[in-house]
């Protein structure tokens, strides 16, 4: 069963992102879409840190990745790391436009 918001007003959380493959200073990022909470595709905003991912400090990092389709892979390909640092990655869903509505 996919996750979708509980309560029809905010959009359903990522339970799944995962690496799915590196190479040099990039990797690709996987999750599965999700609600918005309106029925809608939710919007990701995703960030790092190294080694370790404080959110409110790694706004630098932000990429903004729309939605496309509740249930079907969301990706995004992240180049420019550095080869053999450790990293964490975290992607928020949201819906409409982030920080403003």
């Amino acid at each position: 069963m996919l996750p979708t918001s509980s309560t029809g007003a905010s959009p359903a959380p990522v339970v799944d992102l995962q690496v799915t493959s590196s190479a040099g200073g990039g990797l690709t990022l996987r999750w599965t879409q999700v609600d918005d909470g309106t029925g809608n595709p939710a919007n990701y905003a995703i960030r790092y840190g190294s080694p370790n991912l404080t959110w409110w400090t790694a706004h630098q990092t932000e990429v903004l990745v729309p939605g496309t389709f509740i249930g079907k892979p969301g990706t995004y390909e992240w180049s420019g790391l550095n080869p053999g640092a450790t990293y964490q990655f975290q992607v928020v869903s949201y819906r409409g436009t982030l920080n403003q509505d």
